[in-house]
C-alpha cells in the first residue's frame, strides 16, 4: 500500500511537472508572439508617421500654390497686366510712344526700343523695355500673335 501511494504521488508529481512545463512553454510562446507583433506594430507606426509628415508637407505646398494662383488671378485683373500683355503679345504701344527697330552688329534684328514723345513719360510699369521681341507696330498691315499656343 505504501508503494502504491508513492507511485501515485510520484505519478501525480510527474503529471504536475509536465503540466507546469506545458503551461510555461505556452506562456513563452505567447510572449514571443506578442513581442513579434509589437515589433511589427512599431514598424507600421513609424511608416505611418512618415506618410503623415509627407502628406502634411503636400498639403502645405498645395495651400501655398493655391495662394499664388489666387494672387495671380487678382493680378491678371489689373491694368498693369493688361498693358503688359498688349505690349508683349499684341505688339501694341501707347499713342505717345514711338517704336524703333534696329539691326545688331551681327545683322540680327534687335528688340525694339521705345521712346515716349509725351511730356509725362511712361507711367505703365517697371521702367523696363516692355515691348518684347519681334512684334509689328500697330500702324496697320498684318499683325501677328506670337504667343505660341496655350501660354497663360
Amino acid at each position: 500500500m505504501a508503494g502504491r501511494k508513492r507511485e501515485t504521488t510520484e505519478q501525480a508529481r510527474k503529471q504536475s511537472m509536465a503540466s507546469l512545463v506545458l503551461v510555461v512553454t505556452a506562456v513563452l510562446v505567447l510572449l514571443v508572439m506578442v513581442g513579434i507583433q509589437a515589433i511589427g506594430l512599431r514598424e507600421k507606426t513609424a511608416a505611418y508617421k512618415e506618410t503623415k509628415a509627407s502628406l502634411e508637407k503636400q498639403i502645405a505646398d498645395e495651400e501655398a500654390r493655391t495662394e499664388r494662383i489666387n494672387a495671380y488671378r487678382e493680378y491678371i485683373k489689373t491694368d498693369t497686366f493688361i498693358e503688359q500683355m498688349a505690349r508683349e503679345r499684341l505688339g501694341l504701344i501707347k499713342d505717345s510712344q514711338l517704336l524703333f527697330y534696329g539691326l545688331g552688329s551681327d545683322g540680327e534684328q534687335e528688340d525694339a526700343a521705345e521712346t515716349d514723345t509725351s511730356s509725362e513719360g511712361d507711367t505703365g510699369g517697371d521702367g523696363a523695355d516692355d515691348t518684347g521681341g519681334d512684334e509689328t507696330d500697330n500702324t496697320g498691315g498684318d499683325e501677328t500673335d506670337d504667343t505660341g499656343g496655350d501660354e497663360e
